[in-house]
């Protein structure tokens, strides 16, 4: 499948969503009856449906080794992520004493339990952390482990878990007419069924609904949505949406933010003619952020512990404050972000890349596709 600029945009809509309302939950209550967090667990989950349809995009491109695919996954994402755990590892002292310092903010008191957690077990918290298989631990055997040391992360255990098993996952999807793929597919959902009450949300199992909406939405584009007139996809979308409301309630926004947004976009796409959605997600501002929204997603809360620190240090009134934590929080987050992308995750994806198409690794191990 070509590369398809407005995703790269919504992922940069979406990251910049994450990073206001991780900011803004540093204040006091600044909306009345909406959170200063903006609902910021709504684009994560946009993350891990683009993730479903992303990677199932990759595997249906042709057979590849499973070490070559791995290696390559490993690349993308372990480099920035291990030079945020390792950040957020040192500062930890440091972030615990700017959230004593600074005014009280909404989510003051549940980040400074969430670093007392950590640093009660930080050697088995940085144990679990490194391979980042955090979210496969359950709670009563280390709790809260997906969102100590690095809290956003949680998604990334999330996302790494899948990319361990989504080949397998792809094989079966694509085997459905073998009654042994049939079978391994409702085992492996009695399987989460059954175990997911015990796990935190890091945990795959958890967020199967989300993973299953993007490769659901790939198989649809493949076989159905790419051929279908503009009244036709408005159908769909409709249909989509109601479903959703019915029977998908806990998940309704962020399916209904992937349902509208990828339906606009094929339709764009296909038919040739431009809309609002498919227009915002190319302009070059918002593909910018997409690019570097993996960094930006990673490195942004260390960004934001600096600027509460900096206004600590000017001490600057409440009103101040709530002007300039968001403004330097946001603008020197994307800074950073610019520089890990350049740094850090171009330079050590080129490797993967290397790494991953050395005639070895193509020979050796199972196709992953």
């Amino acid at each position: 499948m070509k590369y398809i600029r407005e995703l790269e945009g919504l992922r940069g809509i979406m990251a910049l969503w994450v990073v206001l309302g991780h900011v803004l939950a540093a204040l006091p209550p600044l909306f009345g009856s909406l959170p200063n967090n903006l609902y910021n667990s709504y684009p994560v989950q946009v993350f891990i449906i683009l993730s479903g349809f992303v990677i199932f995009s990759m595997l249906d491109r042709g057979p590849q080794s499973y070490p070559r695919y791995i290696i390559g996954r490993a690349f993308r994402i372990l480099p920035v992520y291990w030079v945020a755990l390792l950040i957020s590892i040192v500062s930890l002292p440091l972030a615990t004493e700017i959230l004593h310092a600074s005014p009280h903010g909404v989510a003051t008191d549940g980040r400074i339990q969430i670093i007392e957690i950590a640093q009660s077990n930080l050697f088995f918290h940085i144990l679990a952390h490194i391979p980042l298989l955090q979210g496969v631990l359950p709670t009563s055997v280390l709790p809260y482990a997906s969102l100590t040391l690095v809290g956003q992360a949680w998604s990334l255990t999330v996302e790494w878990q899948f990319y361990l098993v989504a080949p397998l996952l792809f094989l079966m999807l694509t085997s459905l007419g073998r009654v042994s793929a049939r079978i391994a597919v409702i085992s492996i959902a009695a399987v989460c069924w059954i175990v997911s009450p015990y796990m935190e949300s890091g945990f795959l199992g958890n967020n199967l609904p989300m993973f299953c909406a993007g490769f659901l939405s790939y198989f649809a584009f493949k076989n159905f949505l790419q051929k279908s007139s503009q009244q036709e996809l408005i159908s769909v979308a409709v249909l989509s949406i109601a479903f959703t409301l019915v029977f998908l309630r806990d998940f309704s926004a962020p399916l209904i933010i992937w349902i509208i947004t990828f339906l606009s976009i094929v339709s764009a796409r296909f038919s040739g003619s431009s809309n609002v959605i498919g227009s915002i997600l190319s302009t070059r501002i918002v593909t910018y952020l997409g690019r570097i929204s993996y960094p930006l997603y990673m490195i942004h809360m260390q960004v934001l512990f600096a600027s509460m620190w900096l206004s600590n240090t000017l001490e600057l009134s409440e009103s101040a404050r709530i002007v300039a934590i968001p403004v330097i929080g946001v603008v020197a987050s994307i800074a950073a972000a610019d520089i890990f992308h350049r740094v850090v995750e171009v330079p050590f994806h080129e490797l993967g890349r290397r790494i991953s198409t050395n005639p070895l690794t193509r020979r050796n191990g199972l196709d992953a596709a």
